[in-house]
This record gives structure tokens, C-alpha cells and sequence, in this order.
């Protein structure tokens, strides 16, 4: 209840912070790798654990933490990149509504067959053909930075002050 009531929630906020933050200063083409090696961090922390049967609570709290904070980040480049697709559609709430909705079926539909995945192969392999699936992803990355650009980046201007 502690890790998913209390702590899963502080590390969505604070990655939607904090993604949205960096996509800001940086832009979407500069971070998109780094933004998929955050994504798919977690994956790896949830192997170390099975492999070595952790059973420390603050280490599975932390690793709960980091998958959530993960989510976040990599969810606020999709809204942004959401936005880009839709910033010159003339029906930009539907389309923006149709991604979404993607977005949530893209979600769903693995999560209602992990369970029984997980089950068959162990925890272990379950994360690491999770890994694995999301490799081709990559050479997409190349053309998703190639079409966005530095689209979400903005200028920060120092503060002038006159006297």
C-alpha cells in the first residue's frame, strides 16, 4: 500500500516534472535516446531482482520508485510528442483524443498479458524479453528525432534587469 499509494505517486509527479522540464530545455531530438534508456531502466532493476531473490523492501521500494518516475518521464515526451503531431491537424482535439487513446491501448493490452507471461517464463526472463521487445524499437527513434526536430525546446532568456 506505502510503495503504490504513497511513493509510486510522489515519482509520477515528480518524473512528469521533471521530463517535462528537461524536454523544455532541451528539446525532443536531444534527449530522445537518453529518454528510452530511462524508459527501459527499470527492466533492469526488476531482473537484478528476480535473479538474486531480493527480498529487501527498501530496494524492491526504490526499484517501485524508479519504474514510476521511468513511466512518468517517458509519458510526458509521448504528450509532447503528441502535441507536435496534432500542432497543425485541423481537428487537433480529435486527433490528439485518437493518440491517446492509443497510448492507453498500447498499455492495456501488454498488461493484460504479462500476468500470464510472467507466469510461464519466471520473473527473470519475463523482464528480459520485455528488453528485448523494445530493441526495435531504436532504429524508430532515429526518424521520431529526425521528423520532431527540437520540437518542445525553448529558449531561456536571462532575467534583465535595469536600474
Amino acid at each position: 500500500g506505502f510503495a503504490y499509494g504513497t511513493v509510486s505517486p510522489l515519482a509520477i509527479i515528480f518524473g512528469g516534472m521533471i521530463g517535462g522540464y528537461y524536454l523544455y530545455r532541451k528539446g525532443f531530438a536531444s534527449i530522445i535516446y537518453i529518454l528510452y534508456a530511462i524508459i527501459n531502466l527499470p527492466h533492469v532493476f526488476y531482473i537484478l531482482l528476480a535473479v538474486f531473490h531480493v527480498d529487501n523492501h527498501i530496494l524492491i521500494l526504490l526499484s517501485i520508485a524508479i519504474e514510476q518516475f521511468s513511466f512518468s518521464v517517458g509519458f510526458s515526451a509521448y504528450i509532447v510528442f503528441v502535441y507536435f503531431m496534432v500542432k497543425d491537424s485541423k481537428y487537433k482535439t480529435a486527433h490528439y483524443a485518437f493518440f491517446m487513446g492509443a497510448a492507453l491501448l498500447a498499455r492495456m493490452v501488454p498488461v493484460m498479458i504479462s500476468g500470464l507471461l510472467q507466469e510461464y517464463v519466471g520473473y527473470a526472463w519475463f523482464f528480459t524479453i520485455v528488453l528485448v521487445i523494445a530493441i526495435p524499437i531504436i532504429p524508430l527513434l532515429k526518424k521520431v528525432k529526425k521528423v520532431a526536430g527540437d520540437y518542445g525546446k525553448t529558449e531561456v532568456r536571462e532575467l534583465e534587469i535595469s536600474h
